[in-house]
């Protein structure tokens, strides 16, 4: 009997803990939701060019069509636009060029400036065999273009599909090409300003300073370029998420 009463004053002074501690395993500090993760959000349906225009264009894309499936140009155009600024973020898409063909993907890009590169840093995209660019590392396919360089025999050639990841958070920048991690770079840094001083972009104080920009596609070299599967995670949306 006696037993038996210790046992129940046991349990009758560990409940109140369970009760206080089961809020903190299932939801976090104080019982709150944790916000929820970011999900990927396709930003091209590939039928039609909805959610993207010309650079510095209130609507249209000059020379851009959706052919097969994919974004691609066709005649005389320019860069095109994600018609939204973001600050940290993912990117995924393929591309692909044809032979000797040259563009890229900018980010941060303001249009404050005449050009998208003045303000945004430009990942690569080209036909490394067929181009005179793919003779340097800093210049080739998948580089931080003119400023990082990337490591040989990532990119597939001319004519091929190559699959891209462009991960943006705070100034941390990586560059994945093909399911490899190609590069990674601190924007600001002292090795970054260092590179930056080295490069094309030394007399120009605008290249890499926004925070915030737009992802552009350029089109203004070539028209045997192609886009798709282009997909978003908008880290700085999940930042805002309700806890």
């Amino acid at each position: 009997m006696r037993l038996a009463r210790t046992v129940l004053l046991l349990v009758a002074l560990a409940t109140p803990l369970l009760a206080q501690d089961a809020p903190r395993r299932a939801g976090g500090p104080r019982g709150r939701a944790r916000a929820a993760d970011p999900t990927w959000v396709t930003i091209f349906d590939g039928k039609s060019l909805s959610g993207w225009r010309g650079w510095r264009q209130s609507s249209g894309a000059r020379g851009w069509v959706v052919k097969d499936g994919a974004m691609t140009r066709e005649g005389p155009g320019g860069d095109i636009v994600f018609d939204r600024e973001l600050g940290d973020f993912e990117l995924e898409l393929e591309w692909r060029v044809g032979p000797g063909a040259n563009s890229g993907i900018m980010f941060h890009a303001s249009e404050t400036t005449t050009m998208p590169w003045e303000g945004g840093p430009e990942m690569q995209i080209l036909d490394d065999a067929g181009h005179p660019d793919g003779k340097n590392r800093l210049t080739s396919a998948g580089a931080n273009y003119a400023v990082e360089a990337i490591p040989a025999g990532l990119a597939k050639g001319a004519n091929q599909w190559n699959a891209i990841r462009l991960v943006v958070r705070g100034n941390h920048v990586e560059h994945w090409m093909n399911g490899t991690k190609a590069l990674e770079y601190e924007m600001g840094s002292v090795d970054w300003k260092r590179r930056v001083a080295a490069s094309k972009w030394k007399d120009m104080p605008t290249y890499g300073t926004f925070a915030r920009g737009y992802i552009v596609l350029q089109g203004d070299h070539s028209t045997d370029i192609w886009f798709r599967n282009i997909r978003l995670k908008d880290l700085d949306a999940s930042r805002k998420a309700p806890k």
